[in-house]
């Protein structure tokens, strides 16, 4: 039998580090009924995740009651790998959608999914150190502790930073809409056009009225 190396987790340890992580997810879900709802609109869906320093592996396996698996045999909807440092590195970015483009993360499949389940675990403010380090010790579960909460939060910064992205892009570089500038300049035209339009309307009326009276 192979010892574990310094980077790899006992495969005993990391399911009962997995068995600590999913009871903590289900009991605060038990207060969160709305979170709850929401996750089970994702059922079906699996996400992958793989840390490789130190060697972490599980598949999230979405529903109501969501469930952690070391092992999981189908393809999983999306999936993110990297070390714990890539996590960390870019959770703590400025920036943590240019961070992830120009960092090592590897991530496949439906990542608007990814970042659902990243939004919606984060409300739940969870404590992950204190049951993680009740069955691996205060080191591992501080290490697995602060990787889970800087994933977690990247979900929300990297959707805001991607939302701000797309809309400086669709107007400063694909110009698909008009600066705000641009565009109150455009509706004070129009309204002046309007006006325009009006006065040309009701000289046409009274001329009208002019020609049927004489």
């Amino acid at each position: 039998m192979v010892a574990p190396s310094e980077n790899q987790i006992d495969p005993a340890l990391q399911v009962a580090i997995l068995g600590a992580i999913e009871t903590a997810l289900v009991q605060a879900l038990q207060y969160a009924p709305q979170t709850r709802a929401e996750l089970n609109k994702l059922s079906g869906n699996s996400i992958h995740i793989r840390v490789v320093q130190p060697v972490l592996e599980t598949t999230l396996l979405l529903a109501e009651r969501p469930q952690l698996r070391s092992v999981y045999e189908d393809k999983a909807s999306a999936s993110i790998e990297g070390k714990l440092s890539d996590f960390l590195q870019v959770a703590t970015a400025e920036d943590p959608a240019i961070a992830l483009i120009n960092g090592d993360l590897k991530i496949r499949g439906d990542t608007r999914l990814l970042q659902q389940v990243q939004t919606l675990v984060a409300e739940l403010d969870l404590d992950w150190e204190a049951p993680i380090s009740a069955v691996a010790g205060d080191v591992i579960g501080h290490q697995i502790g602060k990787g889970l909460r800087a994933f977690f939060r990247w979900g929300q910064h990297s959707r805001l930073a991607l939302e701000r992205q797309l809309s400086e892009y669709i107007v400063e570089e694909a110009r698909l809409t008009p600066p705000p500038l641009e565009l109150e300049d455009f509706y004070r035209d129009l309204r002046h056009l309007q006006q325009r339009l009006d006065r040309c309307e009701a000289r046409l009326k009274r001329l009208k009225r002019e020609r049927s009276s004489s």
